[in-house]
């Protein structure tokens, strides 16, 4: 397979592409993340014992999404590659790695203060996932990499002196100010997760209102932790809120939300990305209005198709 020609599968307004070797898939693999969520494909990550299935390569693939909870990117991409021929598990497999290293190992991308990568095509409205050939991919993209870090001097200037990310969190989750830059995780996913911000929306309140409105709301605003969480679950290891996506019509399945069978957005914090000037939301990222703007988004292919 070429590069080329696997880049002319994936549609240009909608996808961004990158190459891996496998010494950097190693690397991503080595470098730990936070946590694991919306899994995919095989487990790369926080292991020291990994079953490689033969990998000799992998691109990275960038999919343009405006709105948070959207992975409908690894189906896609699933259905795109299966079309053209290669049949997963035997040519390829999604490989669940440290996407952020993923991304600028590839020279798609670079760090940004607030702790993301920013895409050189699409900025920070996208989502990205890992796809690992058996096969060796020929002409592969050269990429010239800086301090370990695919920065074009354009994209990375845009940080300086640009506080935008830290004065805008609402929970001071970065600290990108102190004699160490470093991102307080716990506190951003704690917010995203069970927030009750009068404007900002969380996860458990859309499942509060979409997905279990029959519980009374001074139960639901009992959550405000994962581990009050845990404390309010089942005892057999799910949790009040995060365990139980699955009613009224609703679906959970790998980081996929489903409405009767469609794909749903869940709407969370993006502050730290629309509030920048590098973002093209000028500050005014229109919450609650996701399932629009995928619409919206769908329409202008369609025409451009």
């Amino acid at each position: 397979m070429d590069f080329e020609e696997i880049k002319e599968w994936f549609d240009s307004d909608k996808w961004d592409i990158g190459y891996l070797t496998k010494k950097h898939l190693e690397i991503c693999t080595m470098t730990p993340i936070k946590g694991i969520a919306n899994f995919h494909g095989w487990n790369f990550i926080n292991d020291i014992h990994y079953n490689w299935n033969d990998l000799v390569n992998a691109i990275v693939l960038i999919r343009h999404s405006s709105v948070a909870l959207d992975y409908s990117l690894y189906e896609e991409a699933t259905e795109i590659l299966t079309q053209n021929g290669c049949k997963e598990f035997i040519d390829w497999g999604h490989v669940y790695t440290n996407f952020k290293w993923a991304e600028i190992f590839s020279g798609r991308g670079v760090r940004a203060r607030n702790s993301l990568v920013y895409n050189y095509k699409f900025g920070f409205d996208t989502k990205i996932c890992v796809v690992g050939f058996m096969k060796m991919i020929q002409n592969p993209p050269k990429t010239k990499r800086v301090a370990g870090n695919n920065f074009k001097e354009e994209y990375w200037n845009k940080c300086i002196e640009c506080d935008a990310c830290r004065e805008n969190c609402p929970v001071g989750a970065i600290h990108n100010n102190e004699e160490v830059d470093w991102m307080n995780s716990a506190a951003c996913d704690n917010f995203l997760t069970y927030s009750d911000h009068p404007r900002i929306p969380s996860m458990k309140k859309y499942w509060h209102e979409k997905i279990r409105p029959d519980i009374p709301k001074e139960m639901v605003d009992k959550v405000t932790s994962w581990r009050k969480d845990v404390e309010m679950g089942d005892g057999r290891g799910n949790n009040f809120v995060m365990g139980n996506w699955n009613a009224n019509g609703y679906t959970s399945t790998n980081g996929i939300f489903r409405k009767n069978g469609k794909t749903v957005p869940v709407p969370i914090c993006r502050e730290c990305q629309v509030q920048a000037p590098c973002s093209s939301w000028d500050g005014k990222y229109p919450y609650g209005k996701e399932e629009e703007i995928i619409e919206r988004n769908i329409l202008e292919n369609l025409e451009k198709d």
